[in-house]
């Protein structure tokens, strides 16, 4: 049995997260037409996507994940190394075009609730 990485995101640790999924799909792509309609095609190889959520997280590591998906915006890509200890480069998973947190209290203390999902860059 492997012992989790912390995950690194953009050369950043990210917090340790409550439930982190690694799904495995084809890898296709999308390309608009003249006519305006989307034309999917399928890569040869696979991509991964990965979820990563937190149930419980500071203001200061809420900055970290915010900081950093504001990086990915508009097409941007970072190094990410997964809780394996393996390294792909990411982008924003499609349809992952905003952020939210959840923010909640607890004994007095302010802490936030999220969710995050990147896919692998071809």
């Amino acid at each position: 049995m492997a012992t989790p990485t912390t995950m690194v995101l953009g050369g950043s640790n990210l917090p340790d997260a409550s439930e982190f999924k690694r799904k495995v799909g084809k890898s296709i792509t999308q390309r608009r037409l003249a006519n305006g309609s989307l034309h999917e095609v399928e890569v040869g190889s696979t991509k991964k996507v990965f979820t990563i959520v937190w149930n419980k997280i500071t203001e200061a590591e809420r900055d970290v994940i915010e900081t950093k998906f504001a990086s990915l915006q508009g097409g941007g890509t970072l190094s990410f190394t997964d809780v394996e200890g393996d390294v792909y480069t990411v982008a924003n998973d499609e349809g992952q075009d905003e952020i939210e947190f959840d923010y909640f209290t607890s004994s007095g203390t302010l802490y936030y609730r999220a969710t995050l999902r990147l896919s692998e860059s071809s």
